[in-house]
């Protein structure tokens, strides 16, 4: 049986991850190669052309194809945990908000747990929509996109701020400041621009 020498695992290695940049499928192509290359071997084949052959079977127009698919698939699996991740924490966060915000009212105890809660989901649920914005920059005009950068970034540091003060940490009212200062003067007037703008065409 036919095994492979360390310098033609080496070009193999070589030509998947000059092409391949995700870790995982460069090791699964490098196994599947490996074997592929050992059957034709076995068969009589020279180690150069057992190679090219190998290669050819798994991607006739290149390896980069199989990275394509392979990005295509993995899409939308990230799209769908960021958009229950941005529901469910959307939702726990507008929860506790309002229930921490109804105790601190009624000076019931829990208050303050409730409210770092609430903001610790808001920042998650931010996090996720930005994350969802950075990878999806050029589907948005660019005023639009600022719009939206400048109203995550205020209200993730709202939220920062309002969790600073419970907790009665140093920095607290800058944060705040700057938040309420990007969502005041900068998101709220291109918002209502927008929307003015389009209501009159």
């Amino acid at each position: 049986m036919a095994e492979l020498s360390d310098a033609t695992y080496d070009v193999i290695v070589q030509r998947v991850t000059i092409t391949i940049t995700d870790v995982q499928l460069q090791s699964e192509l490098i196994d599947h190669c490996c074997c592929t290359i050992e059957e034709l071997m076995n068969l009589g084949m020279p180690c150069e052309e057992a190679i090219d052959l190998a290669f050819l079977r798994l991607a006739p127009e290149g390896l980069h194809e199989i990275e394509d698919a392979f990005n295509h698939i993995q899409t939308p699996l990230i799209l769908t945990i960021m958009k229950k991740t941005v529901y469910f924490s959307g939702f726990v966060a507008t929860f506790c908000i309002l229930i921490g915000l109804m105790f601190k009212i009624m000076h019931w105890p829990g208050a303050s747990a409730i409210l770092v809660t609430g903001n610790l989901s808001l920042t998650v649920c931010l996090l996720a929509i930005l994350f969802g914005l950075l990878t999806s920059k050029t589907t948005f005009p660019r005023l639009t996109y600022s719009r939206n950068l400048f109203g995550i970034v205020g209200g993730m540091l709202v939220a920062s701020g309002i969790f600073f003060k419970i907790m009665h940490w140093q920095g607290g009212s800058i944060l705040l400041v700057l938040g309420m200062f990007l969502i005041t003067f900068i998101f709220l007037p291109i918002f209502f621009w927008q929307l003015y703008r389009s209501e009159m065409k």
